[in-house]
């Protein structure tokens, strides 16, 4: 069987993760009707090839440093600063690929998770750090 193509990569979140992320959520605001499941942050979608210092697997740790919710979408807005010392190769590419890095938590009917990137964020009086993995999703989240 061919395998299939990837739809997008980034950084996935686990479980545990997806959980705090919720949680610090609420913190801030409602969350909308429709929870958007495999909580990451997208880094390519329909990539025509993958950068050579991807690894999949890889653990990068981020900072979520804004909460934004207009009604239509909800998201954290995310720094990738904290990754830079252990992935240096993730600073450029983020800086010239991913303009307003953000994680979608959720969205109301008929609304678009891209659109997300768009949210006026509020940064927030605590930022806190988080950890995830590079992976991506061709129909299912994947780390090899």
């Amino acid at each position: 069987m061919a395998k299939k193509k990837i739809i997008y990569w980034g950084v996935f979140f686990s479980p545990e993760e997806e959980s705090a992320l919720v949680r610090e959520a609420a913190k801030c605001g409602n969350a909308l009707t429709k929870d958007v499941p495999n909580k990451h942050i997208t880094l390519a979608f329909k990539p025509e090839s993958i950068p050579a210092w991807v690894k999949w697997g890889t653990k990068v740790t981020v900072e979520i440093i804004g909460y934004g919710n207009n009604g239509r979408n909800e998201g954290f807005l995310v720094s990738f600063r904290p990754a830079w010392e252990s992935l240096s190769e993730i600073k450029d590419y983020v800086r010239n690929k991913v303009p307003a890095a953000h994680i979608t938590l959720s969205l109301s009917e008929g609304a678009a998770a891209v659109d997300t990137a768009k949210l006026e964020y509020t940064l927030l009086d605590k930022p806190f750090v988080i950890e995830g993995t590079l992976g991506y999703f061709n129909g299912k989240v994947r780390f090899e």
